[in-house]
């Protein structure tokens, strides 16, 4: 029989004859057993698809797992090119801090000379240390360099040298009644800036107006406490009073030192403890009682 019915045709009205069996004897009982063609073409059709299907499983198995694997490489890579860009960044930004730091100490050693400078342009015969600036000045000369100072100290407020010669000023005006405050408030801000100013300031204190102003009243709190209680609204106008000369707590803000003075009430209660004014009386009869250390100024304890 023809491998393919159907390019044969019927010799009678020549139509294309269709596959439909054939009959198959068997050899031994000689039965003839009918054939479905299409039947067997399509199960071997099957049988080819699905070898072919179990031939593409494992290919696509292998495919999806080659592809999940380059995009798990892929990602991986992206991550250790950022985190290379992340510390080439932290390198830099640590490079730039260093490179400010030492620009901001550069430029706060420049506007620390350009103070100085400024300072001995008004003063020209002021020696090293500023001991001896405006010795022999009047109130108008000193008013002048006070308000040149203050501009100064607007374009350099963290200029030690600058504060300190406003409170040498200040302290030598007589005509402001603020100016003990104020002088006080400008050497708080020159020691804060540079602790090394303490000690220049130590022979101005000794012989301010501030510490004779708070010597006598303190003397003026002695004498009157010896033969009876001082009265609370006189304890609280001494307080009030040294709290003046002082200057505001609020604007002197935490400090250090011997310039740490304590609030009103502090200084009320301490009038008013036997004890300290007992401490307050032997200090005044020793020298260098006029000093704001030796006051007992020089911490806000009771």
């Amino acid at each position: 029989m023809p491998c393919c019915a159907s390019s044969l045709s019927c010799p009678h009205c020549r139509e294309p004859l269709a596959p439909k069996g054939v009959e198959l004897g068997c050899g031994s009982c000689g039965q003839k057993v009918p054939v479905d063609l299409h039947g067997f073409a399509r199960r071997r059709a099957a049988r080819a698809a699905l070898l072919v299907a179990l031939a593409l499983v494992p290919i696509g198995f292998c495919w999806t797992e080659a592809v999940r694997e380059s995009a798990g490489l892929a990602a991986a890579e992206r991550a250790r090119d950022s985190e290379m860009r992340i510390v080439r960044a932290r390198c830099e930004t640590d490079q730039l801090r260093r490179k400010l730091r030492d620009a901001h100490g550069e430029l706060s050693a420049a506007r620390e000379e350009v103070a100085r400078l400024e300072c001995r342009k008004v003063s020209p015969a002021a020696g090293p240390d500023g001991n001896d600036v405006l010795a022999e000045a009047d109130d108008s000369e000193l008013r002048g360099e006070i308000e040149f100072l203050e501009g100064v100290a607007q374009k350099l407020p963290d200029a030690p040298e600058v504060h300190f010669r406003l409170a040498m000023a200040y302290d030598r005006l007589s005509s402001d009644p603020e100016a003990s405050s104020k002088c006080f408030l400008h050497a708080k801000k020159a020691i804060k800036l540079d602790p090394a100013y303490k000690r220049k300031f130590q022979p101005m204190l000794k012989s301010s107006r501030l510490a004779r102003r708070v010597a006598e009243i303190i003397h003026e709190i002695i004498q009157k406490s010896e033969d009876s209680r001082i009265p609370d609204d006189e304890a609280e106008r001494y307080a009030e009073e040294i709290g003046k000369l002082l200057g505001d707590r609020a604007d002197r803000g935490p400090g250090s030192g011997p310039l740490e003075t304590p609030d009103p009430e502090s200084i009320r209660r301490m009038i008013q403890d036997p004890q300290r004014r007992d401490q307050l009386r032997r200090l005044w009869d020793r020298p260098g009682a006029a000093e704001p250390d030796s006051l007992g100024l020089g911490s806000s304890r009771d």
